[in-house]
């Protein structure tokens, strides 16, 4: 994980949840993790 992945994931657990955290962000989060992204 690079620094902007780690700011991305601390932003999503903050109390209460930062209302800036945007979706690309999530979605390179999950794939650095080995995630998949799936459209439906």
């Amino acid at each position: 994980m690079n620094k902007k992945q780690r700011a991305t994931l601390a932003a999503i657990f903050e109390v209460p949840t930062r209302p800036d955290v945007r979706w690309p962000d999530v979605e390179g989060l999950v794939k650095a993790l080995n995630g998949i992204v799936a459209e439906r």
